[in-house]
């Protein structure tokens, strides 16, 4: 599980690095999810899940919807969990 959760956060890093997110980045993020459901339900991954859900759940990607998962991605790429993953704290 653990190489799962090291496996999304690479893409979460990769999803963020530019500063935008693209319906497919997001769309193929549900997927990788879906396809992933054990790791889904565990922390960092559940809050991915939960965030990806709430902006996809009626199947149109609003602005609003953009910038709120694009803040929960870069909290989790960039936040505290981050430097943890990089043995800094």
């Amino acid at each position: 599980m653990r190489q799962a959760i090291e496996m999304l956060m690479d893409i979460v890093e990769a999803m963020v690095a530019d500063g935008d997110l693209h319906n497919l980045q997001i769309e193929l993020l549900g997927v990788w999810l879906a396809e992933n459901a054990d790791p889904a339900q565990v922390w960092p991954a559940s809050t991915v899940s939960s965030a990806i859900e709430t902006v996809l759940v009626d199947g149109h990607v609003s602005e609003e919807e953009r910038a709120y998962l694009m803040t929960t991605l870069r909290q989790l790429a960039f936040g505290e969990f981050a430097f943890k993953r990089l043995g800094c704290m």
